[in-house]
């Protein structure tokens, strides 16, 4: 079995076109976006880059991106091989920090919400699994976590269950629960059935899950708020709860970060979407 192993490896090295070289060029074309960017404004290093790149293709048997003016698209081979080369030399750079006792970077990816209750949290006890690694949080959209994880350049990411694909490897990571929080200074709005001033609400914008829990929350709570405040992320709806300009729904996580005369908070478990199931993705 061994001596197999060994004749397929040769296999790889006996045909021209292929070398870690020539892989590393692959990968700075990919990375910055087309040759032309790779080669940032030197005549001689497009000419090399070109020349490695047409090499590699002429020892895989395929093309590895459309030339095309202005153009960059990998090919399925090209997807193919950018994944397995990231992962190979992402696995390289561990093996060589774990070795020599160095710093590792560790890269994860998730939305700005997940990272701020989710993943940063998650950090005091992940420093103590592995104290070597500088931590690179990178707020990106779910379809950007799932590319960069694909593509190496991401080692881990936080999703919803739904929306890990099949391709990639995940582990339970918790739910995320939620809750109506009204500031202490506009609860009277709520408690007063009598009052004709509604509650002001700070919502997301789009068709979002939080907007389907305020469409739940409109059926007990009817007529008693109305939008104010449209954000683009929930950390900017949290901080107009916590200054007392609105109410929201926000990750019950939030609760134990503020002190009781900040704010309360309304459960929602009756809803069933009241909560999102989360996975550590990688």
């Amino acid at each position: 079995m061994s001596h197999d192993r060994i004749v397929m490896f040769e296999d790889l090295f006996s045909e021209s076109g292929f070398s870690l070289d020539r892989c590393r060029s692959f990968l700075a074309i990919v990375d910055a976006g087309g040759i032309t960017q790779a080669s940032e404004g030197s005549a001689s290093r497009q000419s090399q880059l070109s020349r490695q790149l047409s090499e590699l293709e002429g020892w895989l048997g395929a093309k590895l991106l459309v030339r095309g003016r202005g153009r960059f698209v990998l090919t399925e081979s090209g997807k193919r091989l950018a994944t397995l080369l990231h992962g190979h030399f992402s696995g390289l750079a561990r093996l060589k920090a774990d070795s020599s006792g160095s710093m590792q970077t560790m890269r994860v990816g998730a939305g700005e919400s997940l990272q701020q209750w989710v993943t940063i949290p998650a950090l005091a006890e992940a420093g103590k699994a592995w104290p070597k690694v500088q931590w690179h949080l990178r707020n990106l959209r779910s379809a950007e976590v799932v590319s960069g994880l694909l593509d190496g350049a991401l080692e881990l990411g936080v999703l919803r269950r739904s929306e890990v694909p099949k391709s990639l490897r995940a582990k339970n990571a918790g739910k995320m629960k939620y809750a109506f929080f009204v500031p202490a200074r506009l609860a009277p709005l709520l408690n007063d059935a009598k009052s004709s001033t509604r509650l002001p609400l700070a919502a997301l914008e789009g068709q979002s899950h939080v907007e389907h829990l305020l469409a739940g929350l409109s059926i007990t709570l009817p007529e008693r708020w109305e939008r104010r405040l449209i954000c683009t992320s929930l950390p900017q709806a949290a901080e107009a709860v916590r200054l007392g300009l609105a109410a929201a729904v926000l990750p019950e996580a939030i609760g134990r970060q503020w002190p009781a005369s900040v704010a309360s908070a309304i459960p929602l478990s009756s809803q069933e979407s009241a909560h999102v199931d989360l996975a550590l993705v990688w």
